[in-house]
């Protein structure tokens, strides 16, 4: 029996039924709808490519938008997809040293760090009990917001460090960025809700959301805290938690 089949199998009823949507629903997003996304691109580009010299400014115009707008949709489905999967996934926590994985995060955004002149600076981050392969997915989004999230003009410096308690390990990531203000900080938890419109900055608007449901499956959270002069989010997980 396949592994996915098996851990659904093991399931009570109910939540066997909707471990098994949820895995139809993904096969319908990276499967149909996203072929059919990827025609409609596709073709429009093709058809400004062959006959561009003909079509009016207009006319162009719209062939241009309708291509725009479904590479929209696709980065939207790629996220949802994205979502589906860490709900589905069957967690294997292990205690590991966080600030590899934080490296790692940094390494594979150097592309986006060296365009935004950003200075990271990583603080040791001691061990942290968790599924390492989903807390990169955290790591890596988080640290993608606080380099793309900066003041025009203005280097991002972005510093990483964590803390702990007898319950608690807590990730923090500061900037000197744009900042959230508090009335908005909820809402940019959303999944898809662009706190600074669809043009501002690149990306689906779903990292936040994909991040706090993985740190919710860990029985932990994911928060802004109050920071002067840009933002501050805090991911919390228990130091011993039972990991559902």
């Amino acid at each position: 029996m396949p592994h996915s089949q098996a851990s659904t199998a093991a399931l009570d009823p109910r939540t066997a039924a909707i471990e098994l949507e949820l895995q139809a629903f993904s096969y319908i997003v990276s499967h149909d709808l996203a072929a059919s996304f990827r025609h409609v691109s596709e073709f429009s580009r093709l058809l400004v490519a062959e006959f561009g010299a003909e079509l009016t400014g207009p006319q162009q115009a719209y062939a241009t938008r309708v291509k725009a707008s479904t590479e929209t949709c696709q980065q939207m489905m790629e996220q949802l997809l994205v979502f589906s999967r860490v709900q589905q996934r069957v967690m294997e926590p292990a205690y590991k040293d966080a600030t590899p994985a934080m490296e790692l995060a940094r390494l594979h955004l150097a592309k986006e760090i060296e365009a935004a002149g950003a200075v990271i600076s990583i603080a040791p981050l001691g061990a942290v009990h968790g599924d390492p392969f989903l807390l990169d997915i955290v790591f890596r989004a988080l640290l993608e917001n606080a380099v793309k999230f900066r003041r025009p003009g203005v280097a991002p410096e972005i510093r990483v460090w964590a803390t702990h308690d007898l319950l608690n390990w807590r990730l923090r990531i500061a900037d000197n960025g744009m900042g959230v203000e508090p009335a908005y900080q909820e809402k940019a938890f959303r999944m898809f809700h662009r706190l600074n419109g669809e043009r501002a900055f690149p990306g689906a608007g779903a990292g936040l959301a994909i991040s706090r449901r993985i740190a919710r499956r860990h029985e932990g959270d994911l928060n802004f805290i109050n920071w002067v002069g840009g933002a501050c989010i805090e991911l919390s997980l228990p130091l011993n938690p039972p990991l559902q």
